[in-house]
């Protein structure tokens, strides 16, 4: 079993994706969107082979597919670290060309600072 953490990018778009799916969907499908994601990252730290890599990515990224959402994510020695949540519809190759180098920073950061714990 690995070890898993979340940036606060990551969180961010979770509270995000939330109140997105109170507003327009109400607050009981938005707690069963949540406990999938919830389920998903259990999922993912019990089983880190189920990550997937997308040609046209760097190696270093990693996604799992939750309902209309992709967990982006890195594997850091034993740690799996969750740097941010994309919609499908969104183009992925664009969208994370354009943040790679401060997600990688991110995980750096996070990583680090958990070593210290």
């Amino acid at each position: 079993m690995s070890d898993l953490q979340l940036t606060d990018r990551a969180m961010f778009d979770l509270a995000e994706i939330r109140n997105y799916s109170i507003s327009q969907l109400g607050i009981a499908v938005a707690n069963r969107y949540i406990v999938d994601v919830q389920n998903s990252l259990l999922l993912i730290k019990e089983h880190s082979g189920i990550l997937q890599t997308k040609n046209g990515f760097s190696e270093a990224f990693s996604f799992y597919p939750v309902q209309k959402h992709h967990l982006v994510c890195t594997v850091m020695r034993d740690t799996i670290v969750v740097l941010t949540v994309t919609h499908c519809q969104i183009d992925l190759i664009p969208k994370i060309t354009e943040l790679e180098p401060t997600l990688l920073e991110e995980a750096n950061i996070l990583y680090e600072s958990l070593k210290y714990r």
